[in-house]
């Protein structure tokens, strides 16, 4: 399994919030840590860029990524929070990933 399993969807003007379950069945838990599971940042980023293309119309064309904060491990079993802003004028978006359990991470990522 690939994808977390997605309860929820709201898109409000240049704005998509998900509420997404993280399976421990996922792939990425293989090996990434035996003995302390959490889902890596590169598929927390490529979740947002792919919701943002899916969601908010950006483009497939990745530029660059800044502001990449990891503030706590998201860990197996756990429903998260997921909302994008785009920003049009700039072509970026924003994304947080936040949860009972407060915030795990953000960044923003520049289209070209």
């Amino acid at each position: 399994m690939l994808q977390p399993e997605i309860k929820n969807v709201e898109i409000i003007d240049n704005e998509v919030r998900l509420s997404l379950f993280v399976p421990d069945k996922m792939t990425y838990f293989k090996g990434h840590f035996p003995d302390f599971q959490l889902l890596p940042g590169v598929v927390q980023i490529h979740w947002a860029i792919k919701f943002a293309i899916k969601y908010l119309a950006c483009t497939e064309a990745f530029e660059s990524m800044d502001a990449i904060k990891f503030v706590k491990p998201l860990r197996p079993n756990t429903l998260v929070r997921l909302s994008i802003f785009k920003d049009t004028e700039k072509n970026t978006i924003s994304y947080l990933y936040e949860g009972e359990q407060g915030k795990y991470s953000s960044g923003r990522v520049k289209f070209k």
